[in-house]
């Protein structure tokens, strides 16, 4: 059961571009980008966010416009292939 403000957060996580600005394109693997996102916010949690894993974040940013990601063929991983386009 998620807790009434876990909503909260993730609705404004993703209103604000979902960290966007956090993460790296191209990243080789979903671990990597993890430790990147930490490098550049110590304090970043998903789970504050109510997501049970980082995979769970990417899809859900995905599935919001935010970036574009693909499973890498080789270690079954998520590669961030680009960010949505900015509305004109």
């Amino acid at each position: 059961m998620r807790v009434p403000a876990v909503g909260a957060r993730r609705q404004a996580w993703v209103a604000s571009g979902g960290g966007a600005n956090l993460a790296p394109r191209g990243s080789s693997a979903i671990t990597l980008t993890r430790k990147w996102v930490s490098g550049k916010k110590p304090t970043f949690n998903e789970e504050y966010y109510g997501y049970d894993t980082f995979s769970d974040l990417l899809e859900d940013a995905q599935s919001n416009n935010i970036i574009k990601i693909k499973k890498d063929i080789k270690s079954g991983s998520y590669v961030i292939t680009g960010f949505a386009q900015p509305a004109a």
